[in-house]
């Protein structure tokens, strides 16, 4: 199950894509030594130099329920702030 979402609040673009799969090993989120979430953490320090608008993200673990089944899954919230 892949569910995105899409909305707008307040000036703020938030994009919400939640998966019901392994989930993600959260020491990997703090620690610099993932490449990807690297790249995408000096991405947004990046876009954040720019005036015009602020980038935020949020990853987590979450658990599901799919027929009576808890399931872990991961969570990702990017939020665009926007003048």
């Amino acid at each position: 199950m892949l569910q995105i979402s899409l909305s707008e609040i307040n000036q703020t673009l938030v994009i919400k894509v939640i998966d019901n799969g392994v989930g993600i090993d959260t020491s990997l989120i703090s620690k610099s030594d993932s490449i990807a979430l690297g790249n995408i953490k000096k991405r947004i320090d990046a876009i954040n130099r720019l005036e015009e608008i602020s980038v935020e993200l949020d990853i987590t673990n979450n658990e599901i329920q799919v027929d009576s089944e808890f399931k872990t899954g991961t969570t990702c919230v990017l939020k665009i702030t926007y003048k």
